[in-house]
């Protein structure tokens, strides 16, 4: 599983995990955070996304399949094809609707080991929130 960073306006608010083996992807808010992304977590704040409102938070930042400039855009990203999540991961996520963006620079953890390292994640950031105020 890769995870990546979910960034909203410079903070480290949380993690999309993207499983490459059943295509899934899931984003998750530290509990704490308390300015995020509205598009993604929905105005009441959910902590945990599922891949249908991913794609659609995705879908609304990257061109459509049907664009008719995708061949051209497909070739500058240096994609094969139409995906949106690796259109999303090669333009870093950049929404200037919301001021988020991701960390590419994700980091692979065993499926056996993904609570733990969320959980260690999620006291790094409480750290620096702490030293940061």
């Amino acid at each position: 599983m890769k995870v990546y960073k979910i960034m909203h306006m410079n903070r480290y608010i949380g993690n999309f995990i993207y499983d490459s083996r059943s295509d899934d992807i899931k984003a998750v808010r530290f509990k704490d955070s308390s300015n995020y992304p509205v598009n993604l977590f929905g105005i009441s704040g959910d902590t945990v996304v599922d891949k249908r409102r991913v794609l659609n938070y995705i879908h609304a930042i990257i061109p459509p399949k049907d664009n008719d400039n995708i061949k051209e855009t497909l070739k500058e990203l240096e994609l094969g094809g139409y995906n949106p999540w690796e259109m999303y991961v090669t333009v870093k996520g950049y929404n200037a609707k919301d001021s988020s963006f991701i960390d590419t620079n994700y980091i692979d953890v065993e499926e056996d080991y993904l609570a733990d390292f969320l959980k260690s994640e999620e006291c790094k950031y409480e750290e620096a929130l702490l030293r940061y105020n």
